[in-house]
Order: C-alpha cells, then sequence, then structure tokens
C-alpha cells in the first residue's frame, strides 16, 4: 500500500514544486517505488522533473488554440488517462520518475473535474487511487499555494503532509489559521504526521535564524531538524536544461537527501501502523 506525502503551503514562492521534484527523484534513488503527482493547474511539475521547455510550450500552445493536445501532454484532469497512458507517457518523457501532470487544459476541463469533486469526491479518490501503480510505495504530490480546492482534494488523500514555510515574520502569522484549515479539511490525519520545513534558508540573516528558533521553540515534534538552505545553483542547473541534476557538493543537495531519508521514515512509520490497525 502507497503511501501518500502531501507537499502543501500557506504562501506562495516556497518552492513546493522544487520540493516535489528533488525528493522524487532522491526517494526513488534510496530504492522507493516513488510516484509524483501535480495537484497544480499551473502544470510544471513535470519540467522541474526534468521536463525540455519548449516542448512544454509548444503543447500549451496546441491547447490554448483547441488542438489535439498530445499524448505525452495528458494529465490528471484529463478523463483519457489510465495506466497505460501513464506507462506509454514514460517511455515517451524517459524521465527517471514516474510522473502525473496535471495536463495541458482548457479551463471548461478543469472546471468539469472541480464539479465532479464537489458533488463526489469519492470518484475522484478512487481515479487517483487507479492511476497509482500497484506496487508504488509514496506517492508525491505537489499542490497550489494557499486554501483552493486542489489543494483540499490531495489534503483529503494525505497520510503525510509536508509544510515548507519561509522564514518571515509573516510565516509565524499565517501558521495558526493553515493549521485550523488542516484540521478542517484532513480530520482523520494525525497530527504527528504533519512536518514542517524552513525553505530557501538563509543563514546570514538574523530574522531567518529568530524564525527558525521560534518555529522549532512552538512545533518542536513537527520541525524538520535541517532547513533547506537557498542556493542559486539550484536555478541555475534548471536554467541550464539540467533540472534533475545537482551537485552532490552544494548544501542545497545534502539538504534535500536529508529530507528524503526522514520522509522515509515518516512512510515507514505511515506503513508499520497501517499494517497493525
Amino acid at each position: 500500500m502507497s503511501c501518500n506525502v502531501v507537499v502543501a503551503a500557506p504562501q506562495g514562492g516556497v518552492g513546493r514544486t522544487t520540493i516535489v521534484a528533488q525528493l522524487a527523484l532522491r526517494i526513488s534513488a534510496l530504492g522507493k517505488r516513488c510516484l509524483a503527482m501535480d495537484f497544480d493547474p499551473q502544470n510544471s511539475l513535470g519540467l522541474r522533473l526534468g521536463e525540455e521547455p519548449i516542448a512544454w510550450v509548444q503543447r500549451s500552445t496546441a491547447a490554448g488554440r483547441g488542438n489535439r493536445i498530445p499524448l505525452s501532454a495528458v494529465g490528471l484532469v484529463h478523463p483519457q488517462l489510465s495506466q497505460s497512458v501513464l506507462a506509454e507517457q514514460a517511455r515517451v518523457r524517459g524521465g527517471r520518475v514516474s510522473h502525473v501532470a496535471f495536463g495541458v487544459h482548457s479551463c471548461a476541463e478543469r472546471w468539469q473535474m472541480e464539479a465532479d469533486m464537489l458533488v463526489e469526491f469519492g470518484g475522484f479518490r478512487a481515479r487517483v487511487a487507479e492511476l497509482t501503480p500497484p506496487k508504488c510505495d509514496v506517492v508525491l504530490i505537489d499542490t497550489p499555494a494557499g486554501q483552493n480546492i486542489w489543494a483540499e482534494a490531495a489534503l483529503g488523500l494525505a497520510d503525510v503532509v509536508l509544510v515548507p514555510l519561509l522564514a518571515r515574520a509573516s510565516t509565524a502569522a499565517l501558521l495558526p489559521g493553515y493549521e485550523q484549515y488542516l484540521q478542517e479539511v484532513a480530520p482523520d490525519l494525525p497530527a504527528d504526521r504533519t512536518f514542517y520545513v524552513i525553505s530557501q534558508w538563509d543563514p546570514t540573516r538574523a530574522l531567518s535564524h529568530d524564525v527558525l528558533e521560534l518555529l522549532r521553540s512552538v512545533r518542536a515534534p513537527q520541525m524538520v531538524a535541517h532547513p533547506i538552505f537557498y542556493d542559486e545553483a539550484l536555478e541555475e542547473s534548471f536554467a541550464r536544461g539540467h533540472a534533475t541534476s545537482l551537485d552532490d557538493a552544494f548544501q542545497v543537495a545534502a539538504d534535500f537527501d536529508m529530507l528524503a531519508k526522514f520522509l522515509v521514515e515518516a512512510t515507514s512509520v505511515h506503513e508499520r501502523r497501517a499494517a497493525s490497525a
């Protein structure tokens, strides 16, 4: 049985999609069968997993003109998505990680799925389960920032939630309201299955240290011990067309490795609990 890990945040710009992509690569490298799913209508997870940006733009333009969408652009929002389509997408993309895109879509397609979810969420839950390979260990789900139907759909499926936060003064003010939101949309999720990590950490700023210490003092059991450092090397790699490669000499690579190992242990705890239930 797979463990659904949802990466969600109350604020934008925390690097959710980058975190999902890097974790998918690194958890797979640890020997776990991993699937990355994009619940964000921006549909950008594929880019962070190494999809060619020009090809993505061409498909988006074709969809906007009402043309037939290529196989590799079909995603979660399309009714024709199936395991066989995913297998063919994986062959075409040649990626290292299995990936369910949100899909290049029209507004009408997205609105229809949102309407269907509002009427009957169980159907959407079943569909996501059908798209998950039977021998998958970890499903990593990317979400839009804030409170919206796609984030809520993902959180409704969550076994573990990872919340990236910025080391800013506003973060402490946002957190209580966001925690209440999590309790409302995922009431069956145990409190100790939600974890927080500081993203884009800048150790040269005193405020970064102050916010980290504040969050550790109020959420100590749920705070990931090591923050994810801000490193321009990550964006430089992406800009050069090497989205999935990151030199191990960079601090941010070590940070993602530690976070991947942390989540593998968290998913193992979930599996042990599920087996004993």
